[in-house]
């Protein structure tokens, strides 16, 4: 089930001495960021976008600041994004110099990653947060959890998001979604359809 082990996973992360603080949101952080800066780690890992001061401050800036179901009741989702990027990351991922996608695991529980994409483009940052929960039993089934606080990323998936979620999957070898929902900014979540990724 995804919802116990993830939170059984996120505290065993917190407990780590290097990623147990957690952001505290300031007024600093409602300001408006720059997401810009992510374009410069083209050719880089995860890892390094991780220990970058700027995300925490782009992740409260561009996430809902709910406690999802999914988290230790007393963190919201911006920090829960920041420990599932915190584990074993892969390569940054940037296409025509704009979609930013970030990937990586929750330390030391290689089944459950997070996907952070985002729209540098944007007057303000949009982006969007994907849980994704491997079958413990077959690591080619998955479920997935969308969150955002754009109410138009939350009606309408951009078709560059899709293919890079997609082409994650793929590469983790899920061939089987059992799970795929979206919750937006008022914390208010819905099934997708799967014929959205295509073959799954």
């Amino acid at each position: 089930m995804l919802i116990p082990t993830f939170a059984l996973a996120v505290t065993q992360a917190m407990s780590i001495p290097m990623q147990a603080a957690a952001v505290t949101p300031t007024h600093a952080q409602s300001a408006y960021v720059d997401d810009k800066w992510l374009l410069a780690y083209q050719g880089k890992t995860t890892n390094q976008v991780r220990w970058d001061t700027r995300l925490p401050k782009l992740l409260w800036r561009g996430l809902p600041h709910f406690h999802t179901k999914f988290y230790d009741a007393h963190k919201p989702l911006p920090d829960l994004a920041l420990v599932a990027l915190s584990g074993p990351p892969e390569p940054v991922s940037i296409e025509s110099n704009r979609y930013v996608t970030l990937a990586a695991c929750v330390p030391h529980v290689g089944e459950l990653k997070g996907l952070l994409w985002v729209d540098t483009g944007a007057p303000h940052p949009e982006m969007i947060f994907v849980v994704l929960d491997q079958d413990a039993g077959k690591t080619s089934q998955a479920s997935l959890a969308l969150f955002t606080r754009s109410n138009q990323l939350a009606t309408k998936l951009p078709p560059q998001f899709v293919s890079s979620l997609t082409a994650w999957l793929s590469s983790r070898g899920i061939t089987k979604i059992a799970g795929f929902t979206m919750t937006n900014a008022e914390d208010q979540t819905t099934k997708l359809p799967l014929a959205v990724l295509g073959s799954y």
